[in-house]
C-alpha cells in the first residue's frame, strides 16, 4: 500500500523533475534594423530585460535573479543565412574575428552564435548587444535557433547553478516575420 501511495504521489513531468520553469515575455529580443547594412559592419542583436518580469496569470512579478539562485546570464542563439541562387539559402560560417560584442558575451560555434545576456548589477537587468560582421554583399536572413527548428519563438535559458531552478523565457521579436526570419541586404 505504501508503494502504491508513493507512486501516486510521484510526478512524471520532466519539468518538475529537472526544476524547469517556463514563462512568456514578449519582445525581449530585437534586431537593430537599418535601411541598409554595410559589409564590414555587424548585424546587431539586443536582449535587454529586467530581473523582475511579469508572468501571465500570476498576481506578482517573478524575480529571475532570485528564482534562479543568482543566474549571471540567460543564453540564446542565432545564425545568418545568405541567399545563393533562386530560393536557396546557405548558412554563413561565423569566424571568431567576425563576432562583435558591445555588451554580454558571444561565442561562435561554426554556423551559429551563442549569445549570453549577462546580469548587470547597476541596472538590475540582463543585457546583450552583439552580432556578426558581414564580409560580403548580398541578401541575407537572420533566424534565432532552438533545436534547429525555424520558429518565430525565441528561447532564452537561464545559466543557473546546479540545484536551482532553470528559467526558460519564450519570447518574440517584432523585427522577424511570422516564419521566424529577419531579411536584410548588405552592400
Amino acid at each position: 500500500m505504501a508503494t502504491l501511495l508513493m507512486a501516486a504521489d510521484c510526478s512524471n513531468k520532466d519539468n518538475e523533475f529537472y526544476n524547469d520553469v517556463f514563462i512568456n515575455a514578449p519582445n525581449v529580443v530585437d534586431v537593430e534594423d537599418f535601411p541598409v547594412h554595410f559589409t564590414g559592419e555587424p548585424i546587431t542583436v539586443n536582449a535587454n530585460f529586467s530581473k523582475i518580469i511579469g508572468e501571465a496569470g500570476q498576481n506578482t512579478d517573478l524575480d529571475l535573479f532570485r528564482t534562479t539562485g543568482g543566474a549571471k546570464s540567460f543564453t540564446f542563439s542565432f545564425l545568418i543565412e545568405k541567399k545563393t541562387t533562386g530560393d536557396e539559402w546557405e548558412t554563413v560560417n561565423i569566424a571568431d574575428n567576425d563576432v562583435v560584442e558591445f555588451g554580454g558575451n558571444s561565442v561562435s560555434f561554426g554556423d551559429f552564435l551563442l549569445a549570453q545576456a549577462e546580469f548587470d548589477e547597476a541596472t538590475q537587468s540582463y543585457k546583450y548587444r552583439g552580432g556578426i560582421r558581414l564580409n560580403t554583399a548580398g541578401e541575407y536572413r537572420l533566424r534565432f535557433t532552438y533545436n534547429n527548428a525555424v520558429s518565430s519563438n525565441i528561447v532564452l535559458v537561464s545559466d543557473s547553478f546546479a540545484g536551482n531552478l532553470f528559467v526558460t523565457i519564450n519570447t518574440t521579436c517584432s523585427d522577424i516575420d511570422s516564419t521566424g526570419y529577419y531579411y536584410f541586404t548588405a552592400e
